[in-house]
């Protein structure tokens, strides 16, 4: 079977089955799933084990946040990077680095070693690694798969990874609670061992070759690690800026974040506590309907021909989301707001691949890491933010949550539509 298989159908499921054919894409949704699955049971892990040793939910915090600020810190190093070297080698560094780190936290659990501190420093290592990471994985599809399939790919890693994010906790759980955090431990090492041998035996096309020497062959560059490392950046955000279209999906994209995190991560456990009862079971199926509500919409866009009206088709999904939002600000029932949670997240998964999909096909190709960082950047540092200010208000004022998160959304899809740069967005 060949590496690269020429579509055939222009409908359905023919749309992703010349994608699932070729051996690079397969290893690196392989690689991928595997990164989120073990992000997954690490996460379990860690939040189990920390508690156990210092029963505090504060320390719980502050090891959870010293994995996320440096991960958010050095997510725009990892997008200059992407762009000087090559995505998946990147990839593979970060996950083998992951792996080993990940194995450390095994042993030091078996010889009854793990600490508060080496808490802490572990998981600040690998909130670094980890930033260099996710651009990658977010600039390496053009590398992969050509243009014409890009709806289809990023679909399909989008709904994978998001599976992958459902499973990765339950089974940390069951882990856990079966055989102790230290298994727990090892079995997110070995997803990472996997994950690092996947995507190095992820083969670039041919004609992404040359662009990557191009990329790595830049004799203009300025002598001096941090000056290079300031021009790229500053090179890639003027890009960014300088074209509307793009200034506009990033901005649009930090909106949906922003609206995303804090109201539905903190609203729904509101939900459930003042409006069903205290059930801990209509969380879950709130959290679980939103999730393959997402998975739904990224697999149904594999599926369809690329829009033809962009712009458009983003707008319309936003005002879907936001009024998405303004039900679950009113609704009573648990079927109805599961119902609603499902619509929400098929929107936000749908509109996923297309914006992504548009980003990979529409921006130069020596920039996509560093505008990939960008957006991942801003999500990172708006998503604190949107869970405080939810937390304020869920408690007192759940209704207001959602309506406010509905009006910041129609507020934002009217803005865009009134853009003829996004309109005309193809």
């Amino acid at each position: 079977m060949s590496d690269v298989t020429q579509a055939r159908s222009p409908t359905g499921s023919g749309r992703m089955l010349p994608v699932l054919r070729q051996r690079s894409f397969q290893r690196l949704l392989a690689g991928q799933c595997l990164s989120f699955l073990g992000d997954g049971i690490s996460v379990i892990a860690f939040a189990w084990v920390t508690i156990q040793l210092t029963g505090s939910t504060v320390a719980l915090g502050t090891v959870l946040a010293a994995q996320a600020i440096p991960r958010a810190a050095l997510t725009a190093v990892g997008g200059v990077l992407s762009d000087r070297m090559s995505p998946r080698l990147l990839m593979v560094l970060s996950s083998g680095a992951r792996a080993v780190l990940m194995t450390g936290v095994g042993g030091l659990s078996t010889a009854g070693a793990l600490s508060f501190t080496w808490l802490i420093v572990l998981a600040a290592s690998f909130g670094v690694v980890d930033g260099f990471f996710q651009p990658a994985r977010g600039a390496i599809l053009p590398s992969v798969v050509d243009t014409q399939h890009f709806e289809a790919a990023n679909g399909m890693l989008l709904a994978g990874s998001r599976l992958a994010g459902i499973g990765g906790p339950a089974l940390g759980g069951i882990l856990v609670a079966s055989a102790g955090t230290t298994v727990a431990f090892f079995t997110d090492a070995a997803c990472l061992v996997l994950c690092t041998v996947a995507v190095a035996l992820v083969k670039p096309r041919e004609s992404e070759a040359g662009r990557q020497l191009e990329r790595s062959d830049d004799r203009s560059r300025p002598r001096g690690w941090i000056t290079r490392f300031g021009r790229d950046l500053r090179e890639g955000a003027r890009y960014a800026w300088a074209d509307p279209r793009i200034r506009t999906m990033l901005l649009v994209d930090t909106v949906v974040t922003f609206c995303y995190a804090g109201p539905f991560a903190v609203g729904f456990v509101a939900l459930a506590r003042e409006r069903f009862g205290g059930s801990a079971s209509a969380l879950g199926f709130l959290d679980a309907g939103l999730a393959f509500g997402a998975v739904g919409g990224s697999l149904l866009a594999a599926r369809v021909r690329r829009s033809a009206r962009l712009g458009l088709l983003v707008v319309g999904l936003v005002l879907t989301v936001s009024a998405g939002c303004g039900v679950l600000a009113v609704v009573a029932g648990v079927v109805p707001a599961v119902a609603t949670a499902m619509v929400i997240g098929f929107a936000i998964g749908f509109q996923g691949v297309f914006a992504a999909s548009w980003i990979q096909r529409s921006i130069a190709p020596n920039l996509i890491g560093r505008v990939v960082s960008l957006d991942m950047t801003a999500g990172y540092a708006i998503t604190p933010l949107s869970m405080l200010l939810a937390g304020a208000l869920a408690g007192q004022h759940l209704t207001t949550l959602f309506l406010l998160t509905a009006a910041v959304l129609a507020v934002t899809g009217a803005g865009a539509l009134l853009s003829g740069s996004v309109r005309s967005m193809r």
